[in-house]
């Protein structure tokens, strides 16, 4: 995702590190592509549960189901929607961070640039 790129000043030659646009272009394609499809599970799980609420009906086994199974529910459902969250995070956070990369690469570019005229 980064590389040397040799860049050659005043006989001598400097080595800066570029970020391969593509690729974190792609990398930041999948990650929100990763994170869309999370939260369409979570909705069809939310959506199922319902429908389970549903057709269980009323009376003692119905209860007691619904104490078992309803916390499991719960927990798979907060699950997703973290790992969602996280996804989402961590894209924002390699956009970021390639984008702190490119302007510190660019004002460092920019001050030896100054120094060498």
């Amino acid at each position: 995702m980064t590389a040397p790129d040799p860049n050659p000043t005043g006989g001598g030659r400097r080595r800066r590190v570029t970020a391969d646009v593509g690729s974190v272009t792609d990398l930041s394609a999948r990650l929100a592509n990763a994170e869309a499809r999370i939260g369409t599970v979570r909705s069809e799980l939310v959506e199922l549960l319902a429908d389970i609420d549903s057709a269980l009906g009323v009376g003692d086994p119905a209860r007691a189901f619904r104490r078992g199974f309803c916390p499991v529910g719960v927990e798979v459902t907060d699950a997703l929607h973290a790992a969602g969250d996280r996804l989402g995070d961590q894209r924002r956070a390699l956009v970021a961070g390639v984008r702190a990369l490119a302007d510190a690469d660019a004002d460092a570019a920019a001050r030896l640039d100054r120094r060498d005229t």
